[in-house]
């Protein structure tokens, strides 16, 4: 079995290095045919010719993506051609053994299998040079520019009688030769980009609002300098715009397949390094090279671990907002262009039957495939949380007595044994927290004050095609994966398969977000309905699908309260069905306008008629406990499951609490500065 496994390895190999040959051949040298008509062929008047090293590269990317070989560089059909594509990616094989085991491996052969062929092609040229011997930094920059500029002088001196424009570009372009040979040698390969713009040893001047932090080494103060004299140099724009956008493509592929392998933390550091100088590049907020390199540069981010992405965010976290704004609306910006360039179809929510599954325009097939926005979307996570971890956090005492007093409330819940009734969630989704935010240790809550308000991630004109219905799905999968991840210690390869928007809520409009409860919520209902009436049929009793209750117009708030804690006490598990709401001598059906009339009169009724739960602050227009209340804490009990049974039917109601309130029942101690909404008086009267 190991000789056959081995024979088809070296087999994939051998397939590979020739393919990838072959596409070198054709990228480097051409086909031979005058005016080929193939736009991967150098013989193809518009080719633009590139260096052998990001030839190679290219070479790999093509044979993954099935490209076209001309003809006279295969004596087979494409037919073949394509089959021989299929045997490298897929790694079948014709073998009348069944080898099932090898299977899981075939990814990783094909990285290695690619890999290698990528070293033999590259050691098939004599003249190939090794990037990993180049860096870049500002002197070499100025320099390079400064003798530039001296060729160019000298040459423009010579013909002083020339107005031919063509000819003055092609000179300009061949005097800046050696500076665009650097770029390309240096931006082709993040090991040079490890080495390059690092702080000198004995001049290191970081700015005020964009510091280093360990483990990087990165002066950004050059970095800007330097990209602020490449393009002003005038005429040379376009040509360095080439230059740069013909060396990231092959970067971000060569970066991709290594993020693909299990390598040290000394090399994913290389990344990151190479990550944050591609960053700054201006050529990233022009529209022009949105569609390839951006694209390219932002799905390397979904490939990151989660420590490597940590570190980009506690650094990022001591900048200033307004860096960070830089980068947040080159996101943004990207984000909408794609959005506006595909005309999707409208997602239509209402309509739960819909299957626009076979059209090209839906946003399930634009949206969930498109590398660069999830990219794009995974980045303006990385700010996102850069911005609540360099903003006003609670106290880190606060913050650790909370989690305690967390632990301790669920240890007595244990032990008090709540099962069978209303706090049952055996049979739900488990929620689990975003694991970059596990690894900065910092929640949502914890921050009174983020750097950058909140309101600025959201993207208004992706949040109109995003389907709640299908991302809910896609987001179920996602808490899935992190739960099978958590459980048996897993890769994250798979967590990072799914991708819903809803697992990004700062990226989300409130409407999709209560949508998404609203969904999550009816599942709840569906369940719950289908277990009563399997339950009923086994005991031979008529089924109950809905929590129905009857009322009188004339005692609302109090039946219903009545009501409730009846259920709660005998049959909690009542309350997580839909509610059905009756009114005594009235002939109606609800179908969701009787239970919002109820819930609307409930609210009047407690709130104006007399019931001291509740007392408005006239200045603030917030609500909050009565002091003095003559109500009892079973009571309030009762008030609290009352809201929570209008939230689970999706029923808003019309009263407002300081955020104070909120922040209690996510387990938050109160603080001085919480009386600025509740008891605004009191605090600003500093008692």
């Amino acid at each position: 079995m190991n000789g056959t496994e081995n024979s088809i390895e070296s087999n994939q190999k051998k397939r590979a290095k020739e393919i990838i040959e072959k596409f070198f051949h054709q990228i480097t040298e051409g086909c031979g045919t005058q005016d080929c008509h193939n736009p991967n062929c150098a013989s193809n008047p518009n080719f633009k010719p590139v260096p052998k090293n990001q030839a190679a590269v290219l070479a790999i990317k093509l044979a993954q993506n099935k490209a076209v070989l001309c003809d006279s560089m295969n004596s087979n059909s494409k037919s073949k051609i394509d089959d021989d594509n299929d045997d490298i990616v897929t790694s079948k094989s014709s073998s009348a053994i069944n080898l099932r085991d090898s299977s899981a491996s075939s990814s990783r052969n094909l990285a290695s299998s690619l890999e290698e062929a990528l070293k033999a092609v590259r050691n098939t040229d004599p003249k190939s040079t090794d990037n990993q011997k180049f860096f870049i930094n500002e002197e070499k920059i100025q320099s390079l520019i400064q003798k530039c500029k001296e060729n160019y002088k000298k040459i423009s001196n010579d013909r002083m009688d020339t107005d031919d424009l063509i000819s003055d570009q092609k000179e300009i372009k061949s005097c800046y030769e050696p500076l665009f040979d650097l770029i390309n040698k240096v931006f082709s390969s993040y090991q040079a980009l490890s080495k390059s713009f690092q702080f000198e040893a004995n001049n290191i001047i970081m700015s005020s609002t964009m510091p280093c932090i360990p483990p990087f080494n990165i002066d950004f103060n050059a970095i800007r300098r330097s990209y602020s004299s490449l393009f002003s140099i005038i005429g040379l724009g376009p040509e360095l715009e080439s230059v740069f956008n013909q060396a990231l493509y092959p970067l971000c592929v060569s970066i991709n397949l290594q993020l693909k392998k299990n390598i040290e933390e000394e090399e994913i550091n290389k990344i990151l390094h190479a990550i944050l100088v591609v960053n700054e590049l201006p050529i990233l907020e022009n529209p022009s090279y949105m569609d390839k390199c951006c694209k390219e540069f932002y799905s390397i981010l979904t490939q990151l671990p989660v420590q490597a992405s940590a570190k980009i965010v506690r650094m990022w976290s001591k900048w200033n907002a307004d860096e960070l704004r830089i980068f947040l609306y080159k996101a943004q910006q990207f984000i909408t262009l794609e959005v506006v360039t595909k005309n999707m179809d409208l997602p239509n929510d209402d309509d739960e039957n819909e299957d626009d599954e076979e059209s090209e325009t839906s946003p399930k097939k634009i949206l969930y495939k498109n590398d660069g926005i999830i990219g794009a979307v995974n980045y303006i996570r990385f700010i996102y949380y850069a911005s609540l971890l360099g903003g006003r956090v609670d106290p880190e005492r606060q913050i650790k007595k909370e989690r305690e007093m967390e632990i301790e409330d669920e240890s007595n819940l244990d032990r008090n044994g709540y099962q069978g009734n209303l706090y049952e969630e055996s049979s739900d989704m488990v929620y689990f927290a975003d694991p970059l935010q596990e690894e900065l240790k910092i929640r949502p809550i914890d921050c009174r004050q983020s750097k950058i308000p909140n309101d600025e991630f959201i993207n208004e004109t992706l949040n109109q095609f995003i389907d709640v219905q299908y991302d809910y799905v896609e987001y179920t999968k996602q808490m899935k994966y992190l739960e099978r991840a958590e459980l048996e210690a897993k890769s994250e390869s798979k967590i990072k398969s799914c991708f819903s928007f809803l697992a990004n809520p700062f990226f989300v409009t409130l409407s999709k977000k209560n949508l998404g409860l609203f969904y999550d919520n009816k599942i709840k209902m569906m369940r719950e309905r289908r277990f009563n009436i399997m339950i009923s049929i086994l005991e031979g009793r008529m089924p109950t699908p809905y929590f129905k209750i009857r009322l009188n117009r004339q005692n609302i708030l109090s039946e219903a309260l009545n009501l409730i804690e009846l259920q709660e006490q005998e049959n909690p598990a009542e309350l997580r069905k839909q509610l059905f709401v009756e009114f005594e001598n009235e002939q109606a059906i609800d179908q969701g306008g009787v239970s919002k009339e109820f819930f609307q009169l409930a609210i009047d009724e407690l709130l104006n008629k007399g019931y001291t739960f509740f007392q408005l602050d006239e200045k603030s227009k917030y609500y909050w406990f009565t002091p003095c209340t003559i109500e009892s804490q079973p009571e309030f009990k009762l008030v609290g499951i009352l809201f929570g049974i209008a939230i689970y039917n999706n029923v808003l109601l019309d009263v407002q609490f300081p955020p104070v309130f909120f922040r209690k029942l996510m387990g938050k101690i109160g603080t001085f500065e919480d009386l600025a909404f509740s008891h605004p008086f009191i605090f600003n009267s500093g008692l």
